[in-house]
């Protein structure tokens, strides 16, 4: 398991470019949102902008000694004009061991985005030497307003090179997110570092330490989608899921969602209003024993019936790609492009895949409708 791997996100941008649905799936409008045109520098940690009207202002020439990292951004559907931000600040002032510090930040508007509040601190990790949080996620109960903040902790050694322990956690507000609950733990981060199965020294970037929330909008069930090697041995990653069905106070055991012996990667997750669970993820499974030069990569959609694994369907919404083609960005990284959201009777996915041969674009975003 390893901190902060996803440190690089550029912003969807629509090409006004529509594409018929392949693979026989029902599909509406898959589009393709974004290129990538360069190849990132391998830095595991770059500082992203900060955000709008959040942060206090800094001297142009003064370089914070820290940066803002994996910002996410949630619209409250039950208060209007009301969203919020969270990101993780990650602080080594000054350099060197014992030295980290990672809290989770957050900065609210109540005026649909006109004006932001100052940045604050509101998941601490001062107490533990060493710790940061990544990956803050907030969903909202539409029934009681209860906001719910996801993210990955993680405790460093003294000297900063390995991850002595690692957990997800969840805190709470009942107030729009003004004051918020101690954290409550969701389950071990078991997440094993990334690898091509037939060529360990290849390394694709996915979305370890990085949980997906959502919550079911009729029952209040909270589930969290992420990837853990609880399935494995410890050998790869899987998708797996937990939930909880008392506002996030106790956490099931995981769950399974991708298939056994194939290494996944990247899973989002929503809940329609029947209950219906939505997870999408990256797999492997067409990967060939003893191909050494491609890494064969699909993107699949399961759905389970309300949140029954038993239950489970799934197919694939993307073409094959070489996962090999994407950008080296500390590993083959396909970006931070992938999503999912509850659509009427259906969902909506964002997700990412390589091009083969295009040195100038080696990735685009998609975006399509799926009915379930």
């Amino acid at each position: 398991m390893r901190p902060g791997r996803r440190g690089l996100r550029a912003g969807l941008r629509p090409l006004g470019e529509h594409r018929p649905g392949r693979h026989g799936l029902r599909e509406r409008g898959r589009r393709r949102l974004h290129q990538e045109h360069a190849q990132r520098p391998p830095d595991r940690h770059v500082p992203r902008r900060r955000p709008h009207l959040a942060e206090p202002h800094h001297h142009p020439r003064r370089r914070a000694p820290f940066f803002n990292d994996k910002p996410s951004l949630t619209a409250d559907p039950i208060r209007e004009g009301t969203a919020y931000q969270v990101w993780d600040r990650l602080d080594n002032d000054p350099p060197g061991p014992s030295s980290l510090d990672g809290p989770g930040y957050i900065s609210l508007t109540r005026d649909g985005g006109r004006t932001w509040s100052e940045a604050r601190r509101f998941v601490d990790t001062s107490a533990v030497p060493n710790t940061q949080t990544i990956g803050h996620v907030i969903v909202v109960d539409r029934r009681t307003g209860t906001l719910y903040d996801f993210y990955d902790r993680i405790t460093l050694t003294a000297d900063l090179s390995a991850v002595s322990e690692a957990h997800y956690e969840v805190v709470t507000s009942t107030d729009a997110g003004e004051t918020w609950s101690a954290p409550a733990t969701v389950a071990r981060d078991t997440s094993v570092p990334e690898a091509d199965p037939n060529d360990p020294a290849k390394l694709p970037r996915a979305a370890a330490t990085l949980p997906s929330p959502a919550v079911d909008p009729t029952s209040g069930a909270l589930y969290m989608a992420y990837e853990g090697s609880d399935f494995s041995g410890g050998r790869f990653d899987s998708v797996q899921l937990v939930r909880s069905t008392d506002g996030g106070h106790t956490w099931g055991t995981p769950e399974l969602i991708s298939p056994e012996d194939v290494p996944a990667f990247s899973p989002s997750i929503a809940v329609d209003e029947r209950g219906t669970v939505a997870l999408t993820y990256y797999d492997l499974r067409f990967l060939k024993p003893g191909d050494t030069t491609t890494l064969p990569t699909a993107y699949q959609l399961a759905t389970l019936p309300h949140g029954n694994p038993q239950l489970r369907t799934e197919r694939r919404i993307s073409r094959i790609f070489d996962w090999l083609q994407a950008p080296f960005a500390g590993g083959y990284f396909l970006g931070d492009y992938q999503g999912l959201v509850a659509d009427g009777k259906g969902v909506r996915a964002v997700l990412t895949e390589a091009n083969t041969d295009a040195p100038q674009n080696r990735t685009d975003v998609y975006t399509t409708r799926l009915h379930k």
